[in-house]
């Protein structure tokens, strides 16, 4: 053959002989293996690319070129394309592994694949909306009380639904340690408070209520699945998704539910890295509009694709409902859900996993939908300066604290407005400036290969090194920042051991030391106190004495 290292394989009496690395012009010959007589060659007509090739007595499977992470299925028959496999590449060495009437990938450490792990796939079912819709649900439920957060309040994953961080409400003065409430059930989510209230969600499915002023557990709710993010607080709602593909509203005072949406298209439940959840899970949380609109997306991967729907908090209404699966036509469209969705106007954000990137939607209407971003992975999504969304942080599913592949991401510039001048997190460090410019040098520099100054394909430069001018007004002292609140007079970082309050001047006024590791982004900021969740099931509550009134949690 003329192709360096080819893949050869037997079907029948023929070998076949198909190119590792090839252009799209690039052909495939069937040979006599005996002679080496050609007795044909057929075009694939996409561009070859390293991995292992296997083969069943139908069909072939290998991965298509241009850094995207996909399989190819051949059909010997007809000599074509069959399908793409949007979610998953076959591995270097070993390939994809056709066994017992299913498909394996084994564990690859490649940024092109949504998640990590082994992956075991069967022959799928279309996803079809019903053509006959169900009968509409009765309203939910009214609460008890309708009271709206307070403008010093955090009601939603890091403070509001474009997750900028930003609270109006004080950094305590001389915090420290007021008490602290050990959870049940695993691992918990970031924390939300509204009203008194602290709000966490569980591995477990349960959704815990605290008294903010004591940590007295007050009520639980649970579901069939993981809650990866914490709840909404809505006028005297929390809301909620769960990974058993429901959609949730309770009483905030009492955890009455008022009502559900089951958003997932059918009941099916199959297992993501060691845990059942359905085959859509909620996993991205919710996010909710000024007028009590509620933003959910329920989908893991592009190969069973994504519902997502906007429903009226108060009566439980559905506004509209969009399934993008890979049996949609118009506009052809299939992705999942990979971090926390996003809600920026008129445009809702929902990270689809690599290949696809970040998904931009109509609020409105949930159509029009437009790639924002490609290449885009981990499970915690911001906003630059321009609108463009970025992901960064671990996966969704990976129960690991940091993101580890082959290849590194970029530094996205994830800036956080206060007072006069911007704070960036880079790479787990603070640099503070007047102007994002200023601070676009700071990460266009973490994105250069620090050996050839060209496009990063290495290890990073060490964040700690990075040369100062005189434009930045200060740095942090240290790489751990694994989360922010940024208030009206300063800016709280949650860090690997500690939580620290730092003036917009850079002047460090308290530091509290946690018991434990914390949460990414497990940091509640509220007029009366500081709220830290820890890995190992603790909610803490920082503030100074005159910040609650009775007596500490245990």
């Amino acid at each position: 053959s003329d192709s360096p290292s080819p893949h050869p394989f037997f079907v029948g009496d023929a070998l076949y002989v198909m190119p590792r690395v090839a252009a799209p012009a690039a052909s495939c010959q069937v040979v006599e293996p005996r002679t080496g007589k050609l007795l044909d060659q057929f075009s694939l007509g996409v561009i070859g690319s390293c991995t292992r090739l296997t083969v069943t007595p139908s069909q072939f499977f290998y991965r298509p070129g241009g850094g995207e992470g996909r399989t190819v299925y051949v059909d010997l028959a007809t000599r074509t394309l069959a399908e793409y496999e949007g979610i998953v590449r076959p591995g270097c060495f070993d390939g994809v592994v056709p066994a017992y009437g299913r498909l394996y990938w084994m564990p690859l450490a490649c940024d092109c694949w949504q998640v990590h792990g082994t992956f075991s796939m069967a022959p799928r079912a279309p996803v079809l909306e019903r053509r006959t819709p169900p009968p509409a649900p009765a309203p939910w439920s009214a609460p008890r009380s309708e009271q709206a957060a307070a403008k010093g309040d955090w009601p939603m994953f890091r403070a509001n639904a474009a997750g900028t961080a930003t609270v109006a409400a004080n950094v305590p003065r001389n915090a420290r340690m007021l008490w602290e409430r050990r959870v049940p059930g695993g691992t918990l989510t970031a924390p939300t408070s509204a009203n008194g209230r602290v709000y966490v969600g569980g591995v477990d499915g349960t959704v815990t209520a605290l008294s903010q002023a004591n940590g007295e557990l007050l009520w639980q709710v649970s579901t069939q699945a993981a809650v990866n993010f914490p709840p909404a607080y809505w006028n005297g709602r929390v809301v909620f998704g769960s990974c058993d593909g429901v959609l949730y509203c309770v009483d905030a005072m009492d955890g009455r539910i008022l009502g559900k949406r089951e958003l997932a298209p059918e009941k099916r439940f199959v297992n993501i890295m060691d845990r059942l959840v359905s085959a859509w899970p909620l996993g991205g949380g919710v996010v909710l509009d000024e007028k009590g609109v509620v933003f959910a997306a329920a989908g893991s991967t592009a190969a069973d694709g994504t519902v997502v729907a906007a429903l009226d908090a108060a009566i439980g209404r559905l506004r509209w409902r969009q399934t993008y699966s890979l049996d949609r036509k118009d506009p052809m469209l299939s992705f999942g859900v990979q971090a926390n969705i996003l809600l920026d106007g008129d445009t809702l954000f929902v990270n689809g996993g690599a290949p696809v990137g970040i998904v931009a939607l109509d609020a409105t209407t949930g159509a029009s939908p437009r790639v924002a971003a490609k290449l885009e992975a981990g499970m915690e999504m911001f906003l630059e300066p321009d609108g463009n969304p970025i992901c960064r942080g671990p996966e969704l599913y990976g129960h690991v604290a940091a993101r580890t592949t082959i290849f590194k991401r970029h530094q996205g510039r994830a800036y956080f407005p206060l007072a006069d001048r911007r704070v960036a997190l880079v790479d787990g460090r603070l640099f503070c400036a007047r102007d994002a410019k200023t601070l676009d040098l700071i990460v266009d520099l973490m994105n250069q290969d620090p050996n050839t100054g060209g496009r990063l394909t290495t290890e990073p430069r060490d964040v700690m090194q990075v040369p100062l001018n005189d434009a930045i007004l200060w740095a942090g002292k240290s790489a751990d920042v694994c989360g922010l609140a940024v208030a009206t007079d300063g800016v709280i970082a949650l860090c690997g051991d500690r939580v620290e309050a730092i003036s917009p001047e850079g002047e460090l006024w308290w530091t509290v030391p946690l018991p434990a590791a914390p949460v990414r982004w497990g940091l509640a900021l509220s007029n009366k106190a500081c709220h830290v969740t820890l890995r190992d099931g603790r909610v803490l509550c920082l503030g100074s004495t005159s910040a609650t009134g009775g007596k500490p949690g245990s």
